[in-house]
């Protein structure tokens, strides 16, 4: 799954029967038909095996197949590592991590087979049980395996001593904490490969106490030791069989053509016991269609629907709904029927808000669909029709009645006719639809009547293409789950004998956009009005085989069936990718990823909308870890982590790696300066029109996004406060080389990046920038390894060089030193103006320094570092023009309206003790708490569930927090935006932190998952106009704020959730992160570890015992929440009041 590099394939043990033995093989005693397991690392996925005979072991009577591959290789790693490794013994106290997976349950019962006293770790309630029930552990000797609380159990259970043998799996963190519990004379086993594999550090005091620490690799263990591996096998196999071990619990078996989603069952690790693979005939795995999911139809005009009211029809209008259309019109003979069906359509689009034309009348009436269309006109625009009207009267042709045939064909021709001929004069008509069938084209024997009818619905539709008028008709098959098939069990048995393919709904919906979006335009001799969907084409019907064009389609599904057809006509992803034009090339890799994506997270790919971004989809560090390894092996691209879990949006990633292929239809081109010998990046379309649109002024004016902190700077008594500082420790010669290397990379990384060496000062009252060709750029270097305590004089030195205050006239915004702890110990420290750099820019300073630092390291030429594709002032230049367009003034009259009456500044909380200070502050003072890595995973599982993200479902708690203090159901709430305002500004540094008002009233009796609902859509719409900075939101939207509330004269309450990175060690100093906000919420998610959440508050406001009882219940209410997200806020808040 690409969480290790590891190229030992996959399938260490397989069972099976001997077809045929080699000559090579002749005296082992096998023989053909013998029944055995084979343990050949690698090679177990498979039907067909050639192995050694040493490999094989024959199997004992009363194991099948299934039961054979799920216990050799773990019960051979479990019996090796504690008994031939470990040399645990009776009495001694042995610590099993992630007990309940197959190697865990062997080391379980091995080890109580040799008298040890057995703890155990595990990571849900459900394996804590089948612990205790299935091997009777203690309760207490059952410990949690995602956090570091199974240390004081371990330390408990021992009575202070620790464990006397460990196998251990875990990783990280939870490895460190295994190792330094270890007792005197004990042994850690390490079966985990992970940090194996990133060659962490070890500490190294447990040694002291004569601990060893050894790791058992069961692929490499019997290299060259064949027999001692037969003979562990043969004692293995003979635990088994005597009954003295349990094969692992439960075995879970999918098919080969499952194997996707049996790997994914396994990597996530939620279930215990064993996955196998079994081989199945006839397993086909079929991706789901894609269609895009985007608005088909506009709130401003009404669509009419005939028979709309029963079958497809009612799902129809909420899928219309949901699709953008907001006025609805139906005829029907049942529109005042009352019929339980009736209301509840017309119920459901009432409660959204919908406009409801409903007339009765009788679609087969000429005079009833004039009536019904004239109406329409009056009230409005009439964009489209369905025409979904259908009457089955089955039977043989032959014993038809005349009233049979009228009552299915009059519906179905006559209505349509109707339509079509009172529908002549709408000028605004964007489609016309009509509901056919396969029947249509192939259909029973029973079904005359009705294929008639369909036929004529298909031929009309063609006659208004003809005539330039829009028309399509969707030739369905049978939709399994809705329609009259759904409702009809025979029906759905008789098609299903015809040789019917049964459609999904999303299938069914994917038709209806194709249908909508056809026009009115058709080549002449081409057949476009209709599509056609639900035959079983590989199915041998002689009637159909009559028709040329199904003759054709039969034979192309009959050839791709069995391989050869799609082997001939089959070209890789990545060398379609190389050779299609560049316009081409992002839409064939956005459509592959969303199916790659669909699949990962069990999500309809007709879901996923690629103007969002990964999060809401339920990304994690494993999700993101799966797609890079996709765009690596599928399309040929190597995608950094922080690009995935970072994107602003799918489309925006998927752009980025389609810019990343070099192919023939995108040669690079070389840049300025670069030689033959000088690596070249492509440059994508974007930055090469950007590139040419920009001209530089005279004078560069600040970006907003500058001029908030340039005014900060300039109100604050000191600006000091203005500054970051970042540590990035590393070891000697790991990451950062000798000093003039690094003075000399400085140098360079400064005069590549124009923000680090840009002047600030003002004119006429008016901030300006001024790019300057060099700026000094010394290094400092401190000596701290004679020191004492070299911790506390650092951060004495860090201290103090945050304290200096820079000259932004004279273009100082960063400072950078290189500190000496111990003979092996460094640190980086940098040091910047908030105007220069923003959390997001730390990742391209640390990476462009490192890699200069290597490049002039080696002598190599600093040209061969790629530098950011665009700089700070083609940036400013971009958003000037942007900020200029029409649609930033499109935004802010959108912005306008959504603030309408909102409340300016929200009541401080009750127990403020001073009104607003005149000036604005930053804000430093704190308090602080921790959800733990399973409250982070639950909320993750709950805003997947929901289709959100974590920081929707924070801010909602947060949000819903506050109006139970300040009584304002309306308040507006910040959302820090560190997004880049464009992807081709990525790797730019710079500070381009944007707030945006989310606003959402909150009812006092909501549940809390219809309000995380609420703030998800005030969320999408507030980003979808995220382009507009802050301050001109304010200055638009707001009236000129005087008094105490005048530097920040609105919205005075914010969110920020901030996925931390840490490349390289990189240490964030999130805990002086200063803000200039009354009250604000730092979420800082440490990927698969924590939430760390700060409450920053105005100490000129409130008190800090006050904050301390305030945040204390916030985080009991953001952990009942956290519990049971659906119970109501007064529920919560009372448990958090207790």
């Amino acid at each position: 799954m690409g969480i290790i590099d590891d190229n030992a394939g996959f399938g260490t043990q397989s069972a099976g029967t001997v077809r045929k033995i080699g000559s090579n093989n002749a005296g082992h005693g096998l023989r053909i038909g013998d029944r055995v397991v084979v343990l050949s690392p690698g090679q177990g996925i498979r039907t067909l095996l050639r192995a050694p005979a040493a490999q094989c072991t024959p199997l004992p009577d009363g194991l099948d197949h299934v039961q054979a591959t799920s216990f050799p290789s773990v019960l051979l790693t479990a019996y090796y590592s504690l008994v031939h490794v470990g040399r645990l013994r009776a009495g001694e106290f042995c610590l099993i991590h992630s007990a309940a997976g197959g190697v865990g349950q062997m080391a379980v019962q091995v080890a109580l087979r040799q008298g040890a006293r057995v703890m155990a770790t595990v990571s849900s309630r459900e394996k804590r049980v089948l612990l205790r029930d299935r091997f009777g552990l203690a309760d207490d000797m059952i410990f949690h395996s995602r956090d570091t609380t199974f240390v004081e159990g371990v330390m408990r259970a021992t009575g202070g001593r620790g464990y006397d043998v460990a196998l251990n799996s875990l990783a990280g963190p939870l490895l460190d904490a295994t190792w330094m519990c270890v007792a005197s004379h004990g042994r850690l086993i390490e079966i985990g490969k992970r940090d194996i594999h990133e060659n962490r550090r070890l500490d190294m005091q447990p040694f002291r106490r004569n601990a060893t620490y050894t790791a058992v690799d069961l692929l490499t263990a019997f290299d060259g030791r064949e027999e001692f591996r037969a003979q562990m096998l043969s004692t293995c196999f003979e635990l088994v069989s005597s009954g003295q071990v349990l094969p692992p619990a439960p075995i879970r078996t999918f098919s080969y053509g499952e194997v996707q989603r049996a790997f994914r069952e396994m990597q996530r690790g939620k279930s215990p016991g064993r996955v196998v693979l079994v081989p199945v005939d006839e397993n086909i795995a079929i991706l789901p269609p894609l269609f895009r999911h985007e608005l088909l139809f506009t709130s401003e005009k009404y669509y009419l629907l005939c028979g709309g009211l029963g079958g497809i029809g009612r799902r129809l209008a909420e899928w219309m709904f949901w699709k953008g259309a907001r006025k609805f019109a139906f005829l029907s003979r049942s529109a005042d029927s009352g019929q339980p069906q009736v209301r509840d359509t017309l119920g459901w689009l009432a409660s959204k808000g919908a406009a409801l034309l409903v007339r009765r009348g009788d679609v087969t009436s000429k005079v009833d669909v004039a009536d019904c269309v004239r109406a329409i006109r009056a009230c409005g625009t009439l964009g489209g029709v369905f025409h979904a009207a259908m009457v089955l009267r089955d039977g043989m042709y032959a014993h038809m009645t005349l009233d049979d045939w009228h009552a299915c064909v009059l519906p179905k021709a006559r209505g349509a006719y109707n339509l079509h001929e009172a529908t002549l004069g709408c000028d605004g008509l964007d489609f016309f639809v009509c509901f056919s069938s396969v029947s249509a084209v192939a259909g029973p024997p029973g079904q005359a009547n009705y294929a008639a009818a369909n036929c004529y619905l298909d031929a009309l539709m063609c006659h208004r293409r003809e005539r330039g008028l829009p028309g399509s008709t969707m030739n369905l098959g049978a939709v399994a789950d809705m329609g009259v098939v759904a409702e009809d069990e025979a029906l759905a048995e008789t098609m299903a004998r015809l040789g019917t393919d049964q459609l999904a709904e999303d299938e069914v919906w994917a038709q209806v956009e194709v249908a909508v979006r056809a026009g009115s335009k058709m080549p002449e001799g081409v057949e476009q009005h209709r599509t056609l969907t639900g035959m079983d084409l590989p199915r041998k019907a002689l009637e159909r085989m009559a028709k040329p064009l199904l003759r054709n389609l039969h034979l192309y599904a009959s050839s791709a069936a069995d391989g050869s057809a799609a082997v001939r006509g089959h070209q890789s992803l990545a060398k379609q990718l190389q050779t299609a034009p560049l316009a081409d090339r992002t839409a064939l890799l956005l459509a592959s990823f969303i199916t790659q994506l669909a699949t990962v997270a069990a999500t309809p790919a007709s879901d996923i909308d690629s103007a969002n971004d990964l999060s809401h989809y339920g990304l994690d560090s494993l999700v993101a870890i799966e797609l890079r390894s996709w765009f690596d092996q599928v399309a040929g691209v190597d995608v950094p982590l922080f690009d995935i879990t970072h994107a602003k949006s799918i489309r925006s990633l998927v752009k980025k790696a389609s810019n990343a292929v070099h192919g023939s239809a995108a040669p690079a081109t070389p840049a300025a300066g670069a030689t033959a010998n000088t690596p070249v990046s492509l440059q994508s379309d974007e930055v090469a029109e950007i590139k040419q649109r920009l001209v530089e002024p005279a004078v560069i004016p600040l970006t907003p996004f500058q001029r908030q902190k340039w005014n900060l700077h300039h109100a604050l008594g000191d600006s000091s406060r203005l500054n970051r500082v970042h540590l990035l420790r590393h070891r000697i010669n790991e990451v950062v080389p000798d000093p003039a290397v690094l003075e000399q990379a400085f140098s360079q990384l400064v005069l590549r990046n124009d923000i680090l060496r840009t002047a600030y000062s003002a004119r006429e009252g008016q901030p300006e920038q001024r790019i300057l060709q060099g700026v000094p750029a010394p290094v400092r270097f401190a000596q701290l390894q004679h020191d004492p305590c070299p911790e506390s004089a650092l951060q004495d030195f860090v201290s103090k060089m945050k304290e200096e205050a820079f000259n932004l006239t004279r273009g100082e915004v960063v400072r950078l030193a290189h500190v000496r702890l111990s003979d092996q110990e460094y640190a980086l420290v940098l040091v910047n103006h908030q105007i220069a750099m923003d959390a997001r820019a730390y990742t391209s300073f640390i990476k462009q320094l490192i890699a200069l630092s290597i490049a002039i390291s080696k002598g190599k030429s600093t040209m061969s570092v790629p530098a950011p594709k665009l700089s700070h002032l083609d940036f400013t230049l971009w958003q000037q023009r942007l900020l200029a367009s029409p649609g930033i003034l499109k935004d802010l009259e959108w912005w306008k309206h959504y603030l309408f009456n909102a409340p300016l500044s929200s009541p401080s909380l009750p127990f403020a003790k001073a009104a607003y200070p005149q000036k604005p502050t930053v804000i430093i003072a704190n308090q602080t708490a921790t959800l733990t890595r399973p409250q982070l995973m639950r909320i993750r599982r709950l805003s997947a569930h929901i289709k959100t993200a974590p920081f929707a479902f924070v801010f909602a708690a947060w949000k819903a927090f506050l109006y139970f203090y300040i009584n304002e159901p309306d308040v507006v709430v910040l959302a820090f935006d560190g997004r880049r305002p464009h992807p081709a500004f990525d790797d730019t540094i710079g500070y381009f932190v944007n707030y945006l008002p989310i606003r959402c009233q909150v009812p006092r009796n909501i549940c809390f998952d219809r309000l995380i609902s609420l703030i998800k859509v005030a969320m999408d719409k507030a980003f979808m106009h995220s382009s507009v900075p802050f301050q001109m939101i304010v200055d638009h939207c707001t009236p000129p704020t005087e008094g105490s509330r005048a530097a920040h004269p609105f919205f005075q309450i914010s969110v920020n959730y901030v996925i931390a990175e840490k490349p390289l060690d990189l240490d964030f100093d999130y805990s002086e992160w200063r803000i200039t906000h009354e009250l604000a919420l730092e979420c800082i998610e440490n990927r698969d570890e924590d939430l760390q959440l700060r409450l920053i508050f105005n100490d000129l406001l409130y008190d800090p015992e006050d904050m301390a009882g305030f945040w204390a219940k916030f985080h009991k209410f953001l952990c009942a929440l956290i519990i049971d997200y659906r119970q109501p806020l007064v529920d919560a808040f009372a448990v958090a009041s207790l």
